[in-house]
């Protein structure tokens, strides 16, 4: 349901969220110590291109400390986070039409039940992504989900619509060691622990 007047209100919206909220400025500039440790803890990393040219991260949730700052803060830092992201899509693939694509390979096999306690900051974060980012997301790739996710995951899951819900993969262990990401990737690309060289 696409229409110049939606679109020109969405766009209209969508700046004045940006002039509000200043994502990249949240990030760089943040002088909350909780949000420095989970930014200087590579909590998110930049892994490389898949074979398509589209721009992925890795991120590894062993290294996510909800706890250390507010809900505020964390999605400043989870948007501050993802506006860098799309500037090195928009600087890799710079003629992709529609703009930048990212994708995102997030190991979640740390996943623990004092997590659920910080649901709310991911809903949170997935309503605003979801509003202000339509479309943005090539493939999540979920990787070694333990069983104490699925809850969380029935909950998640409701958040998202049709589209990115739809571009969301579990991957367990034994996928990744028979090849799994080298399909998607050049080997160099990638991580040892997803069956690369780095």
């Amino acid at each position: 349901d696409c229409s110049i007047e939606a679109a020109l209100s969405w766009l209209a919206q969508h700046r004045e969220w940006r002039a509000t909220h200043t994502p990249y400025q949240s990030l760089v500039y943040s002088a909350h110590p909780g949000v420095r440790l989970q930014v200087a803890s590579g909590v998110a990393r930049y892994m490389g291109l898949n074979r398509e040219g589209v721009t992925y991260f890795y991120a590894d949730l062993g290294r996510w400390c909800p706890h250390l700052s507010g809900a505020d803060d964390h999605n400043g830092m989870a948007f501050g986070g993802l506006e860098m992201m799309r500037e090195v899509a928009r600087q890799l693939s710079p003629d992709r039409a529609g703009g930048p694509l990212i994708g995102a390979i997030v190991d979640i096999h740390c996943w623990a039940v004092w997590h659920g306690a910080y649901l709310g900051y991911i809903l949170r974060f997935l309503i605003v992504f979801l509003e202000q980012y339509p479309r943005a997301i090539d493939h999540i790739f979920l990787l070694n989900a333990p069983l104490v996710f699925a809850q969380a995951w029935k909950v998640i899951r409701r958040a998202l619509d049709t589209y990115t819900r739809d571009r969301i993969v579990f991957v367990n262990e034994r996928e990744i060691q028979v090849g799994y990401f080298t399909e998607l990737f050049d080997r160099e690309e990638i991580f040892a622990s997803l069956g690369g060289p780095r």
